[in-house]
């Protein structure tokens, strides 16, 4: 699929999308211990299970409250994976979840952003939805797809 900016997306593309990218996400973290998924390797890498909640975090704030105008009265997990609140060199000290805990909540986000996707007027006059753009980071990749590639750096090493 073309991901550049400028291009834009129709719902359907933006659904695949969003469940490719997932999908992707947890093969590549299938051989993954929980254990390694916990530890942070070095002070500019974060936890991978903080990464997976952050993706989470990301879909909630930017898809669910700041277009979707929804709000559950939860905070979630949001002061967690708020990343100017905690510095990577901290984030291995949080509370941070399980790993069936944490896929639980990215498996709630995602399914409640999908849920709510053909309610989303990607054509109408909010410039965050105009022809998918809230779904674009502005450089050649479509957001928040790219959150959920954002375990690969961590996975390897980058």
């Amino acid at each position: 699929m073309d991901l550049h900016v400028g291009r834009r997306l129709d719902v359907d593309q933006i659904r695949r999308l969003l469940e490719e990218d997932r999908a992707h996400t947890m093969r590549l973290l299938s051989p993954v211990s929980e254990d390694d998924q916990r530890v942070q390797h070095d002070a500019l890498m974060r936890p991978i299970i903080w990464d997976l909640g952050h993706i989470a975090h990301f879909e909630e704030v930017w898809l669910l409250e700041n277009i979707g105008k929804s709000r559950d009265g939860s905070e979630g997990l949001h002061g967690m994976y708020n990343p100017a609140e905690n510095p990577r060199r901290t984030r291995a000290e949080l509370p941070l979840p399980g790993v069936q805990e944490c896929v639980a909540y990215m498996s709630g986000v995602r399914e409640a952003v999908l849920d709510r996707l053909d309610g989303f007027d990607i054509m109408g006059e909010e410039p965050l939805l105009d022809g998918g753009f809230v779904f674009s980071d502005g450089a050649s990749t479509r957001i928040p797809a790219q959150r959920d590639d954002s375990p690969d750096s961590a996975a390897e090493g980058r």
